[in-house]
């Protein structure tokens, strides 16, 4: 039997834990070890960088992107085989269609680069599996 005990305080830790997250992500270039050092925070900063990046590719990516990407070819480190590669053809162009041509706007903006760290070298590939589960080739 499995019994889930909730200690006073675990819901504001929480949500405490994942503002911490999105606070790392607008100071940070990427989820690495370096950007975001706290490990507990870096857990929780590549799930809410994740959030959001699936909700801008549900509502500015191609459609149907889910079955698009091939989990076999998934390489984070490829700009041409990582998520953007495969939907755009490169990792620069998958950003140009998702946030406009002007890059300096999406990284003047810190808030709306969060989701585009998701899909950076250094953000883990294993992340993404659950996400393309039961669509991807």
């Amino acid at each position: 039997m499995i019994v889930s005990v909730v200690y006073p305080g675990a819901v504001t830790h929480a949500l405490d834990l994942e503002a911490r997250a999105r606070a790392a992500l607008l100071d940070a270039w990427c989820v690495c070890d370096y950007c975001v050092p706290e490990p507990d925070v870096r857990a929780v900063a590549c799930r809410v960088a994740l959030r959001d990046a699936v909700v801008v590719l549900d509502a500015r990516g191609p459609v149907a992107w889910r079955g698009r990407v091939s989990v076999a070819r998934l390489d984070m480190r490829s700009g041409a085989d990582c998520l953007l590669g495969q939907l755009y053809g490169d990792y620069g162009s998958g950003l140009r269609a998702l946030y406009g041509d002007d890059l300096d706007e999406l990284y003047g903006h810190r808030e709306n680069a969060v989701a585009s760290l998701a899909f950076t070298s250094t953000f883990p590939r294993d992340l993404w599996l659950p996400v393309l589960a039961g669509y991807a080739p």
